[in-house]
């Protein structure tokens, strides 16, 4: 029998989220002495496009006197991976590679007066356009088989070949930073 099956997502992720964390001012991860904290503001948008596809054969037969329960099928599998660059901490904006874009101005609060010693709203800046900063794909063979020994005795065997490429890029240039290849083969038993 003859199967195949075929699915695409595509996920917009736009995170808009401030959050407390930290002393700037005493170098410190918790509350200054006085109660404030630094406000920081992420914002970041992202997208991810999955691409899926496998068709094969399934069967039924006899060898060697004993029955058997096979599968063969052919795998394929596609993430592309799109980021822009993200405004995070303190107003700061920052490109993919780390390097800032906008000065920071501070965010100041404090436990016992919230919302009163706020310097400044949310940042003006807006995170950057998304571009690709993955490529992955994987191409796979996938080769199974029960065979009943007995009644209540069965033996589950098989393995997956499997091709994988993936390439990761700087979105702001598009120059590939890393690019690896491999080839694995997973046994089942």
């Amino acid at each position: 029998k003859i199967f195949s099956g075929l699915s695409y997502s595509k996920i917009n992720i736009s995170d808009r989220s401030a959050y407390p964390y930290g002393c700037v001012s005493e170098n410190s991860s918790t509350f200054c002495s006085g109660g404030d904290f630094n406000v920081y503001d992420y914002r970041i948008n992202e997208e991810r496009r999955n691409t899926q596809f496998q068709t094969g054969l399934n069967g039924k037969g006899a060898f060697l006197n004993k029955s058997h329960d096979w599968t063969l099928a052919l795998t394929y599998f596609n993430r592309n991976i799109y980021r822009g660059s993200s405004i995070y901490a303190d107003n700061t904006i920052y490109a993919p590679n780390g390097t800032t874009v906008i000065t920071p101005s501070t965010w100041i609060d404090n436990i016992y007066t919230l919302n009163s010693t706020t310097v400044t709203g949310p940042s003006t800046g807006q995170p950057g356009t998304p571009s690709k900063v993955l490529d992955h794909k994987q191409i796979g063979l996938l080769v199974f088989d029960k065979v009943d020994l007995h009644e209540k005795i069965k033996i589950y065997g098989g393995g997956r070949y499997t091709n994988m490429r993936e390439q990761t890029f700087v979105n702001t240039s598009g120059e590939t930073v890393e690019e690896r290849k491999t080839n694995y083969f997973l046994p089942q038993l």
